[in-house]
């Protein structure tokens, strides 16, 4: 099977459906962001690490990767605009969400109390968890573009928000689990 097909030559792509539509389009905008955290993700698996902080943050590497796949599945139901065949999609459920905010509290446990906003930043693999931070936002955002639908109200858009904050958490716990200070604003500090 040959990669290219050079059917989006001319600035469109098909849905899953085959209806064609612009690469610009709301829904392409959405799934192409989504494969952009996605990929930013992956990034995060790239930090050295030392023995002992690797082991502090496994078991959430393994969830980074649960999320991977879950990613890929709400990109295909992005990728679809037709009911019939959304039914032979991979579920769509938000049982990852708690799982998502008990780690959350967790980490917030081992973590020093936030009592200012903080600078993304720190240590490389903090700074990494960051910026898929922001895309992940970005992700919800153009979700929330779209028309309204029932699995995107109670499944995506909830899992995007929370695995947003989720990376925020682990981000300060990358920096807790490597020493490192998170960067406190300093709003005068100009």
């Amino acid at each position: 099977m040959k990669i290219y097909t050079k059917t989006g030559d001319k600035g469109e792509t098909s849905l899953l459906s085959g209806k064609r539509v612009p690469k610009q389009d709301a829904r392409i905008e959405a799934y192409g962001t989504i494969d952009e955290l996605n990929s930013l993700i992956s990034l995060i698996f790239t930090s050295p690490l030392k023995s002992e902080e690797n082991s502090k943050l496994n078991s959430y590497f393994k969830t980074l990767k649960t999320i991977q796949h879950y990613l890929f599945n709400v990109g295909s139901y992005l990728a679809c605009d037709d009911e019939s065949i959304k039914k032979n999609l991979p579920e769509l459920s938000n049982a990852i969400i708690p799982k998502l905010e008990n780690e959350m509290d967790s980490m917030n446990e081992q973590t020093p109390p936030l009592k200012n906003f903080i600078i993304p930043g720190g240590g490389l693999l903090a700074s990494q968890i960051h910026v898929a931070r922001s895309f992940c936002r970005r992700a919800e955002r153009r979700c929330c573009e779209l028309p309204e639908s029932q699995d995107l109200q109670t499944n995506i858009i909830p899992f995007l928000n929370r695995l947003s904050d989720y990376l925020f958490c682990l981000a300060r716990f990358a920096n807790y689990s490597q020493n490192i200070d998170d960067i406190l604003w300093n709003k005068n500090n100009l």
